[in-house]
């Protein structure tokens, strides 16, 4: 083999002494260098390191309270649990949701943007709440309002307004806009009587699928004016004499008698009497 020979070349061990090359570290400088940058490092172990015990004590509290509010608060998981009016510290089967609280919740989530929350609206934009003979009277007004909408010029109050009220029908319960009316007829200086929801499932029967209405085909339907016919408005209270036991003539008509167990007879119709038990008649 000879001194060109390639191969020979390709296995020649190396000079001892320095690198002919200045740029070129030598095996032991390298071993060296790698000892140096090594020597602070931890030895890789197999396994995982162990956890804070801090941390181990901090995800246990934190189980543990979660055990614990679910517990309180999951209802045995049942499917029929759930209760939208649930109030922290009370039993809502004790007594019945207030409607007030319900109704200022609907109107806050859904009317007062518009009606603002002292229902006054906005002049010329919006019609107001307070005081309006919209929203006096009987409630079939305002109810087939909230499930069809409105829309078209009208005057309220002096003021005039062509403002679209959308339908809300489709996105509120029968329950929602019975307590949505009846915090709006009972708020803002409104004195008028509560609406049930029977009322209401009543008028979206009779409605079904419809346009909104103008106006004036609302006050067609219902006058403004129009005399409060729902159940709360009427009396249930004693407002005259009280009868028990034994029957009542009179010669005048009987006007607000409550007779319990027996017959009322008069020589006049009977006006405004509520009876419990028995038939209430009345003579001309």
């Amino acid at each position: 083999m000879s001194d060109a020979d390639p191969a020979k070349k390709l296995f020649a061990p190396e000079p001892a002494g320095p690198a002919t090359d200045p740029g070129r570290l030598s095996d032991a400088e390298l071993r060296k260098v790698h000892a140096e940058s090594t020597g602070d490092k931890e030895e890789p172990t197999v396994g995982f390191s162990p956890i804070p015990v801090a941390m181990i004590m901090l995800f246990t509290a934190l189980t543990f309270w979660v055990a614990i509010y679910i517990g309180q608060h999951a209802g045995g998981f049942r499917w029929n649990v759930y209760d939208a009016n649930w109030e922290p510290g009370g039993e809502t089967a004790a007594a019945p949701p207030d409607p007030m609280k319900i109704g200022a919740r609907v109107f806050k989530n859904t009317c007062q943007q518009c009606h603002h929350e002292d229902g006054l609206g906005a002049a010329g934009q919006y019609p107001p709440l307070a005081g309006s003979p919209w929203v006096a009277g009987t409630p079939d007004r305002a109810i087939e309002i909230m499930l069809e909408g409105l829309g078209g010029p009208a005057t309220i109050l002096g003021n005039d307004y062509n403002a679209q009220m959308p339908a809300l029908g489709q996105s509120l319960s029968d329950a929602d806009i019975a307590a949505a009316l009846t915090y709006v007829r009972g708020s803002f200086g409104n004195t008028a009587s509560a609406v049930d929801e029977q009322e209401v499932a009543q008028i979206r029967a009779s409605l079904g699928a419809r346009s909104p209405m103008t106006p004036d085909e609302e006050l067609r339907r219902h006058p403004l004016g129009q005399p409060d016919n729902t159940v709360a408005a009427k009396p249930a209270a004693v407002a005259g004499n009280t009868t028990t036991g034994s029957a009542q003539a009179a010669g005048t008509p009987v006007a607000g008698n409550t007779t319990a167990g027996n017959v009322t007879t008069g020589n006049a119709p009977a006006a405004g009497n509520a009876t419990l038990g028995n038939l209430t008649t009345g003579a001309k």
